[in-house]
This record gives structure tokens, sequence and C-alpha cells, in this order.
């Protein structure tokens, strides 16, 4: 049970965590986006991983995902999975590394949101579709 910073409403549905409801995350978005983006961070920095996907000018691009990370030289792209050694992508192959989400209808609570299209605002990948359906791959 959590009560919403914005509205003081309290319910099983507002994330401790997050500390606002679905409602003032859709209504007053701009507001409340800072302190969203502030747990976000910080969880992110927990797991060493990097808050923003990295831009270095001179880094190695990496074609994976929707974030087109350039990677720093000993740096790792917005997965935590890709590196740059020696100037070469490394990481993320089946031997070197696991990444599994799932698709959480609800966008504050899907740990995939920077992974899943779902949560990029384009159409939901085949697996969402095919799982939100009750088929099993």
């Amino acid at each position: 049970m959590g009560t919403c910073q914005y509205c003081n409403k309290t319910a099983k549905t507002v994330s401790k965590v997050i500390g606002f409801c679905a409602d003032c995350i859709r209504a007053h978005f701009e507001e409340v986006w800072p302190k969203i983006k502030a747990v976000h961070d910080y969880s992110r920095r927990e797991y060493g991983l990097p808050v923003d996907p990295p831009r270095a000018a001179d880094g190695v691009s990496c074609p994976l995902c929707v974030h087109r990370c350039r990677i720093p030289e000993g740096g790792a792209g917005f997965c935590g999975l890709r590196r740059v050694e020696s100037g070469k992508l490394k990481g993320g192959r089946p031997h070197e590394g696991n990444l599994s989400y799932y698709h959480d209808p609800l966008p504050t609570n899907c740990v995939a949101n920077f992974v899943c299209a779902g949560g990029q605002g384009v159409r939901l990948p085949a697996i969402c579709r095919f799982q939100r359906a009750g088929v099993r791959l």
C-alpha cells in the first residue's frame, strides 16, 4: 500500500518506491517525472548500470536495441551487457550473459521499459501479443 505524493491517494496500486498513482503520472507527467527519473537513476547506479544510454562521440556504436548506444572504451551499454574492450564490442552473446524481461501492461511496473518496444511508443513485439493472447511459445 502506497500513498501518491501528488494527490495523497492511498491504494495497493500506488508504488511505495515510485510514489505516484497512475492517474497523476498520466495527468501531471511533466511535474512528477523528475522524481520518477531520480528513482530510476538510483536503481541503475546501485547495479552499476549507466543512468542514460552512452553517447560518447568517439564511442563504438551498438546496433542491438532502440537506444543505439555509442559506448566509450572501457564503458558499458545501457543494457549493462555490451561493453567496449580494445575498440571492439564485447558481451551480450548467449554464453556471456542472460537478459530476460516480461511485458507488464502497467508501464510504471514493467521491468522492460528500456528494452521493450512497448515502452518506446511503438507496436508491441510479437512475443508480447502472443503472451497476452495466452499462446504458449
